[in-house]
């Protein structure tokens, strides 16, 4: 009921999964149930997730990010750079980022009967040209269409936030400006003579 209006994937109301095959769910596409389940499965109410999550901003310094919503569908603020700042730490953890830079992911319920199959939604990882370190995607009526991507541009590990899309695509095409500005060059540091 928390995530009514977000977005879901094929789970089916009733069914037990595993935690890591949930965290796909919410990583890959989204699925706003998830972050509620998740805490459910360590104990913790949505109030005290919401707390947890503050927590960890605070702990990020990330200054201008709050929580109020955990489904992620309103009422949570943050900026661009501080977007950059949590997926970078995110990738320090070796189960997010291994989940943040998968494609395709199918698993099962724990009794077998419900099988799901997820796509990213991070194009990004779709395409070779650039090696992408992780990302992700996400969508309100107050942020727009959305994306934070860490990947290695004009040869510099670089993490990008696109925030404010009109659409889905938008948030792709800003991507890949900025990936062909930084290929060209505009990441390049000039060194002083000496």
């Amino acid at each position: 009921a928390a995530a009514l209006g977000g977005a879901t994937s094929d789970l089916v109301r009733g069914q037990t999964f595993r935690n890591r095959d949930l965290l796909h769910s919410m990583l890959l596409v989204s699925d706003n149930r998830v972050p509620t389940a998740l805490a459910r499965s360590v104990g913790l109410s949505p109030t005290q997730l919401l707390a947890e999550l503050n927590a960890l901003a605070t702990d990020l310094g990330l200054t201008h990010t709050s929580f109020t919503d955990v489904t992620g569908i309103a009422g949570n603020q943050s900026t661009s750079r501080e977007m950059a700042l949590a997926l970078r730490a995110a990738l320090t953890d070796d189960v997010l980022a291994k989940a943040m830079t998968t494609r395709r992911y199918a698993y099962a319920s724990l009794d077998g009967s419900n099988q799901v199959t997820l796509t990213s939604t991070v194009r990004p990882l779709w395409h070779h040209r650039v090696h992408v370190l992780g990302g992700k995607t996400g969508h309100t009526t107050d942020a727009g269409y959305c994306m934070t991507v860490a990947a290695v541009l004009g040869g510099r590990r670089v993490v990008i936030a696109v925030m404010g899309g009109a659409d889905a695509g938008t948030r792709y095409r800003d991507f890949a400006r900025i990936a062909d500005w930084a290929d060209a060059g505009g990441l390049a540091v000039a060194v002083p003579a000496s």
